[in-house]
């Protein structure tokens, strides 16, 4: 008989628990959810590929960026119609991965980076379809 056991912080569930609507606070219990799942950490990640952020902000490297209140992270993608351009299920995701990267070693960071090459971004995606 085999046992088979994963790391709890990369638990998927199968239905609805992603978030819809804003954090109500820093106090949001469901940001400490978000925040220790590395699923949703590495959505985020792949998200901001995607979108395209890169080409303002940046590659991610040590020291980038600042540590911000995760809440923080939410409002700021949601500045200048970003709100509308990105589903908020996703914004809570990008805004993991933000909060993630000041605790994130470089290996991992770029171990991300290697498996997201060759995946579409900005001005290729289209969105889901």
């Amino acid at each position: 008989m085999t046992l088979l056991a994963g790391c709890s912080a990369e638990q998927r569930t199968l239905v609805a628990a992603q978030p819809t609507s804003p954090p109500t606070g820093p106090d949001d219990p469901r940001i400490a959810a978000i925040k220790g799942n590395f699923y949703q950490i590495s959505q985020g990640g792949r998200y901001f590929t995607w979108y395209g952020c890169t080409s303002c902000h940046g590659e991610p490297k040590t020291g980038w960026p600042p540590r911000l209140p995760f809440v923080t992270y939410y409002a700021r993608i949601g500045h200048k119609g970003y709100d509308r351009k990105i589903a908020a299920e996703q914004r809570w995701q990008i805004s993991a991965y933000l909060n993630s990267l000041t605790v994130t070693d470089a290996a991992k960071r770029h171990r991300q980076a290697v498996d997201q090459k060759g995946e579409p971004t900005a001005g290729q995606w289209q969105g889901p379809l």
